[in-house]
């Protein structure tokens, strides 16, 4: 057991080097670069993507075929170049539009859930992680799920057994960053039998029929070249998203609605902004949601504050050479296979970026003041080619959430509230130890929903 939480590691060990653009580290045993300069992150995340093309764990093709597939997995080639261009269609404005009604309901399921615990304790972890899952089950497998109250269902189960944190998770996890070879060697899987056999029966029902799931996207938009190998990277690419969209979406949120319990002031405006749009229209839509700046602040702000996603890493295919900047420095070149961690935590408080950074404050996100942070000091989802594909879908979830809860409720603190946070120890992300306790007063009766 770890003495601090992961996220605090980072923010420790960048804290020691404050004036070096790099230095180097050991993770693990490995050695690696962290990279604090701004400029060499958008080096390393964009203008030399052919350099540094690929992450970390690359899942052998004959031992795990289907994680193997998918773009999370992939080495940043031709064929992931190719199929990245295909599949990013699946997140334009078209594709969204039609999954926003299913996140309406889901969002609806989940404030009414609420509504039945009206001022009492809730933690908010544990019951957006059941929005978050209904939200993928819906969109993009097409499945209707209501895990908040029938958290037995198959799908949920499903989704808490591949996401979980347990010893044998970590053991693979910590392999394939060790030894990758040794962990091929003694063929351990990311993705077990059953789990793979769970969302093949489902994606081959899916695509046997025709609808505009996401998963049908999928299938219809593979590479390959055969229908095998379609069904195929629609499962990969199914599993890849659940695994990468659960707890992101989870944990997101979660902050979100944290923080307007915690900052009243913060959340009245918010519910203003909210309430006019309610008042003006019946039916939200897609392109409502689009026009609340203020809403947008709000979750810009806490992203990156709490951004689920604490470190990236990216490997380079060749020697590189970071040139000597000041009398000092040394023109370095480093080989093939160099691993570069970027700790997005780290950045993300750094008072030199963001003056308070342990404030939450949603203006430094407004129209005004955006173009004021730093370049590649804010990438909650990544940047570059390889930047999160689904970010657009994760925040519309966050925003479709937050926008009927601040409208239903008051987000009120009760006396399980922690301030300040205190972060797991367990695990590679931001997790919060206890979960995140609020209270949620209807505003009004539930026919109003």
């Amino acid at each position: 057991l770890r003495l601090k939480a992961f996220p605090l590691i980072l923010q420790k060990v960048y804290s020691v080097f404050p004036e070096q653009r790099y230095f180097g580290a050991f993770q693990f045993g490995t050695p690696v670069l962290f990279i604090r300069c701004p400029k060499m992150i958008k080096k390393i995340l964009g203008d030399d993507f052919e350099t540094f093309p690929d992450r970390r764990s690359i899942m052998d093709a004959d031992l795990d075929p289907i994680w193997a597939k998918n773009l999370h997995a992939m080495p940043g080639g031709d064929q992931w170049r190719n199929k990245r261009s295909t599949l990013s269609l699946g997140f334009g404005d078209e594709n969204l539009e039609k999954t926003f009604e299913s996140m309406k309901t889901c969002a609806k399921n989940l404030a009414y859930f609420f509504l039945e615990r009206n001022s009492e304790s809730v933690e908010l972890v544990d019951a957006t992680s059941k929005f978050a899952n209904d939200v993928i089950a819906s969109a993009v497998f097409g499945v209707a799920c209501d895990s908040l109250q029938n958290r037995r269902n198959e799908f949920y189960s499903m989704s808490k057994h591949i996401t979980e944190f347990n010893l044998l998770r970590l053991f693979k996890l910590f392999g394939y960053s060790v030894s990758p070879r040794l962990m091929k060697f003694f063929r351990f899987k990311i993705i077990e039998e059953r789990t793979s056999r769970f969302y093949s029966g489902i994606v081959q029902d899916r695509c046997s029929k025709e609808d505009n799931h996401l998963v049908s996207f999928f299938a219809n938009n593979g590479i390959g070249n055969d229908n095998k190998d379609h069904l195929d990277e629609a499962i990969a690419q199914g599993i890849h998203f659940f695994v990468s969209g659960y707890e992101t979406v989870s944990i997101g949120l979660s902050f979100v609605l944290y923080e307007l319990a915690i900052n009243n002031d913060i959340q009245l405006k918010l519910r203003k902004e909210v309430d006019s749009l309610m008042e003006a229209c019946k039916d939200v839509s897609y392109a409502h949601v689009l026009h609340l700046d203020y809403l947008d602040m709000v979750v810009s702000e806490s992203l990156r504050k709490w951004p689920p996603t604490v470190l990236i890493d990216r490997k380079s295919v060749r020697p590189f050479t970071i040139d000597a900047e000041q009398i000092w420095d040394t023109t370095t070149t480093f080989k093939e296979n160099t691993l570069c961690l970027i700790p997005i935590f780290a950045i993300h408080r750094d008072k030199k970026y963001y003056p308070n950074p342990d404030e939450f404050v949603p203006e430094r996100f407004s129209s005004t003041n955006r173009d004021n942070i730093v370049p590649n000091t804010y990438m909650p989802f990544g940047f570059g080619p390889r930047n999160c594909i689904g970010s657009q879908f994760a925040l519309l979830e966050i925003k479709t959430a937050v926008l009927y809860l601040v409208h239903e409720f008051e987000i009120v603190c009760t006396p399980k509230t922690k301030h300040p946070v205190k972060l797991s120890r367990t695990g590679f992300q931001l997790s919060p130890a206890g979960g995140l306790w609020v209270g949620l007063k209807a505003r009004r009766t539930p026919e109003t929903l």
